[in-house]
């Protein structure tokens, strides 16, 4: 017994897609809350997003070793999600005290 070396298989994309299904729901969520204007919901709910998608970049670089572009660029579409969350609830925390002040 023991684990055996196997050539990497070719993806298949011969396979039906899922019509009128998202692929993603997480972003929908995430799209949700933004249009609700829910901004410390979406700032909590990008935190564990990203989180998530670093470990998944550690386990491609250090395990794998082979980087997937769609997790790649997925990486950095959550990373900005976040960063633009962030900034958009500091934002709306800075003009709230400005208004009360004035």
């Amino acid at each position: 017994m023991g684990l055996r070396h196997r050539e990497p298989q070719p993806l298949r994309h011969d396979r039906p897609h899922s019509r009128g299904r998202s692929r993603n729901p997480g972003y929908l969520a995430l799209a949700g809350l933004a249009l609700a204007r829910r901004r410390a919901l979406l700032a909590i709910a990008t935190l564990p997003a990203l989180a998530f998608a670093l470990y998944l970049s550690h386990i491609e670089k250090s395990v794998l070793e082979v980087w997937c572009l769609y997790c790649v660029l997925s990486q950095g579409v959550i990373a900005l999600i976040a960063l633009l969350a962030l900034g958009w609830l500091v934002a709306a925390k800075l003009s709230r005290r400005t208004r009360q002040t004035a």
